[in-house]
This record gives C-alpha cells, sequence and structure tokens, in this order.
C-alpha cells in the first residue's frame, strides 16, 4: 500500500510537469557549466562506446577483417560529419535565435513544428526501446555473476532472488540508474563516464590478451581478410550506429565552458571521442573475430553453452572475463544514464507542445528532476523483466529512426543553416540522405531477417 501511495505522488508530479505547472527539464544552456574539453571528450565517447562494441567481433565474422575495418572507418568519417553538422547548425541557429539549444530545436527551425512533433515521439519512443534493451544487457550481464557469488550461500531464498530477473532489474534500477538518471546536468556525470570508457578500455585488454594467451593448436576455421556478398549487409547495422551520439552532442555542447563553447573546440572534442572509440573497436573487433573464427558468437562475452553447436566464449570460471562483463554492465549503466537526457529534454518539448503551453526556460526542481527519471526508470525496468519479447520491435524502431538521427536530419540541417555559406552547397545534404535511405532499408531488413531465425 505505501509503494503504490508513494507511486501515486510520483505519477501526480510527473503529471504536474506535463501540464507545465512544473517544468520537466532544464532546457536553459548552463553558463555555470565547467566541462573541460577532455571531460566533454570522455562524455561524448561514453555515448559513442556502449554494449554494441560486443557485437564487433561477430560484424567482423560476417565483413571479414580487412574489408570490415575499411567500411567502419569510412562510417566513423561520415558520422563524425554529421556530428560536426550537428553543432555547426546549434552555432548558426543562435545567430538568429538564441533559444535554438537543443537537437529537437534544430528540427522544429528547419522542419516545422510537425515534423518536430513527430522527431520527438519517434526519438522519445526509439530512446524508450533504447534503454530497454540497454536494461536487459545489464540483467543478462549481472544474473550469471550474481549466480556464482550466490552459490557460495546456502540459502535457497538467497540464491533465488539473485538469479530472478525482476529483481535484478529493479535492483539495478533504484540503486543505479536512478541516481544517475535523477542528475540536472550531464556535467554530473563527468567523472562516470572516465570510469565507464576505461572499463570499456579493460573489456578490449582482456579480449586482445586472451588471443595471445590462446592455446596455438586451436582450431577456429579460416579467418578471412575480405567477405562481399550478403553477410557484409549484416555487419553494415553494427558499424553504422555504433557513434551515434547526436542527440547527446548538443547537451555536451552547452555543459563546455563558455570561454570554449565554439564549434572549433566541439571539433576537437568529436576527433578525441572518436580516436577513443575506434580504438576501442577496431581491437575487441578484429582480435575477437581471431579467437573464435567462424565460431564467435554474437556476444563476444557471452558464456558458451553445453549443448549447443558452438562452444565458443569466455568461460564463467575465467575471472577476467567476469570482470570485463561487469566492467560493461557499469558502461551499460552510462550510457542508459547519458540516453536519458536528451529523452528528457524532448519529453519537456513534447509536452509542452501538445497542452499547447509555452514558457521561458527555467530551472526544474529536485522533485521533478527525481519524479521523470523514477518514472522512465522503472518502467523501463519492468518492461525489460517481463517483456522480453519486446526487443525485436525495438531494435526495427531503432533500425528506422536511429538512421533519422545520424543522417536525415543533419542532412535537414546542412540544407537548410549551412549550403549556402559553403563552397560545397548543397552536395553534403544529399549525401547524408542518400546514405541515410541506403541503412534505414539495410537495417530494416537485416533486423526482420535476425527476427525471423
Amino acid at each position: 500500500r505505501a509503494i503504490l501511495v508513494k507511486l501515486g505522488s510520483v505519477t501526480r508530479s510527473f503529471g504536474r510537469c506535463l501540464m507545465a505547472e512544473e517544468p520537466l527539464l532544464d532546457v536553459e544552456i548552463d553558463d555555470g557549466g565547467a566541462s573541460s574539453e577532455l571531460s566533454s571528450s570522455f562524455t561524448l565517447a561514453n555515448a559513442c562506446i556502449g554494449s554494441g562494441i560486443l557485437s564487433f567481433p561477430f560484424a567482423f565474422r560476417k565483413a571479414g577483417t580487412v574489408s570490415g575495418s575499411l567500411i567502419f572507418l569510412t562510417f566513423a568519417l561520415l558520422l563524425g560529419f554529421s556530428v560536426h553538422v550537428v553543432v555547426l547548425s546549434i552555432a548558426v541557429a543562435q545567430r538568429q535565435n538564441p533559444r535554438v539549444q537543443h537537437y529537437q530545436d534544430l528540427v522544429n527551425l528547419c522542419g516545422g513544428r510537425r515534423l518536430a512533433l513527430f522527431m520527438e515521439v519517434s526519438m522519445t519512443v526509439y530512446l524508450f526501446g533504447a534503454g530497454i534493451a540497454m536494461q536487459i544487457i545489464i540483467v543478462d550481464s549481472s544474473i550469471p555473476l550474481l549466480g556464482m557469488l550466490a552459490s557460495r550461500s546456502e540459502s535457497t531464498l538467497f540464491q533465488e532472488t539473485l538469479a530472478n530477473a525482476s529483481f535484478v532489474a529493479f535492483a539495478s534500477a533504484l540503486f543505479v540508474l536512478l541516481p544517475m538518471c535523477a542528475q540536472r546536468s550531464l556535467h554530473a556525470l563527468r567523472h562516470v563516464s572516465r570510469f565507464a570508457v576505461m572499463g570499456v578500455g579493460y573489456t578490449v585488454l582482456m579480449v586482445v590478451s586472451e588471443f595471445f594467451l590462446r592455446p596455438s593448436d586451436l582450431d577456429i576455421g579460416i579467418v578471412e581478410e575480405f567477405r562481399f556478398g550478403s553477410s557484409v549487409f549484416m555487419s553494415l547495422p553494427i558499424f553504422v550506429y555504433a557513434l551515434g551520439c547526436h542527440l547527446n552532442a548538443p547537451i555536451i555542447f552547452s555543459t563546455m565552458h563558455p570561454k570554449i563553447r565554439n564549434v572549433a573546440a566541439f571539433d576537437r572534442v568529436v576527433v578525441c571521442a572518436y580516436a577513443v572509440a575506434i580504438l576501442f573497436y577496431l581491437p575487441i573487433g578484429l582480435f575477437g573475430y581471431m579467437s573464435f573464427g567462424e565460431q564467435t558468437p554474437e556476444d563476444i562475452l557471452a558464456a558458451p553453452t553445453l549443448g549447443t553447436a558452438s562452444l565458443a566464449g569466455y568461460s564463467m570460471h575465467n575471472s577476467f572475463a567476469n570482470a570485463a562483463r561487469l566492467a560493461i554492465a557499469f558502461n551499460t549503466c552510462a550510457c542508459y544514464a547519458l540516453a536519458w537526457f536528451p529523452a528528457r529534454s524532448m519529453l519537456c518539448s513534447l509536452g509542452q507542445r501538445l497542452m499547447a503551453k509555452q514558457q521561458e526556460h527555467v530551472q526544474l526542481s529536485q522533485g521533478s528532476l527525481f519524479s521523470s527519471a523514477a518514472l522512465w526508470v522503472g518502467s523501463g525496468a519492468l518492461i525489460a523483466s517481463h517483456f522480453r519479447r519486446l526487443g525485436l520491435l525495438f531494435d526495427l524502431i531503432g533500425a528506422i529512426f536511429g538512421s533519422f538521427e545520424v543522417f536525415f536530419y543533419p542532412g535537414l540541417f546542412w540544407w537548410s543553416l549551412c549550403a549556402k555559406d559553403s563552397a560545397f552547397g548543397s552536395m553534403p545534404a544529399y549525401m547524408l540522405w542518400t546514405i541515410g535511405a541506403c541503412t534505414m532499408i539495410t537495417g530494416t531488413v537485416v533486423t526482420i531477417m535476425n527476427g525471423s531465425t
């Protein structure tokens, strides 16, 4: 009964936020932000480097070592350019209207209110689905480790509790995700981002070291350098969406110190963040694939399971691999929090748009911060623990609207705000739109094929 009373209080508070009686988000640029270029680079890198890094060995298995590397580096350049377009457009738009501060503000300026409404709805669903996928990863990564811990206890209740997906989902949501998401600014998560990136770095080192320590007579089949045909298309969604951080870019830009808050400084942040991401993605992809060859699993940290066709993977008795699993779980928690900030911004804009209310930028109360984060995290944990089959639906949504985030909308921003002052004219916009259409079609087809099998 006490839980229901508290839930009702949280729901009423969230309702007041949407009715603009309380602001859901402090949409004002934080002039007190003191993030340095290095700190911003770590935050942007953490937004790029998520649990998707575990699928990179599988992507190289489908694409080959050399051809896969070339495809990934090509998309890294394209995505880095599209991030530059987003921040450049923010700077150009602010000369006309200083209130343009977030990704959805650019869509509203360049495409009108209807497109902005479509973007806010679609991206909110996209981020909510991505958050549920992250919570599932957190649960799946934690349960085996908690199971090993529980096996040392003689209490059956203790063992069953730690092996229960619902318990792990809600415990991680309450004690880890909610404190991170209830922060006012991304600047508060700068240290979390640093440790999260370091955790992924440890995972990369573990995979590389395990490759050199493996038995020399291990038969893994042929490791191909080049691959062509349909298998390459299976790797494209993993490569394309690995470096997507476009929704976070304006928020990270706004938290930089006012003295260095300019496009040139943020370009250096993007270069540094993408360099770190590439230095992580390529080694784990190449050495993970070369460790298991044709038996490379879709999740490189997945433990081998008896009775299956493949026993590839790192044993649950491998302490270094278990530490990597824990590091990835922490990194996923940090990525979840980073994804919440643009989602919160869009919920604010969407709520005010639907209620036909306009207001000046105001400070967000701590109660509103906590209430909105509690509803987002709690509802995600509920779905993640009981409705896992929705994963395919959210993967399909991600394949479609992920292309809008990284290609279609940046192309619109360039065409509307940057083309007239560039020697290249509208050509970059057409390039981004063409690539976006190809990747959206490919990602949708691959997702449907994966779901059917």
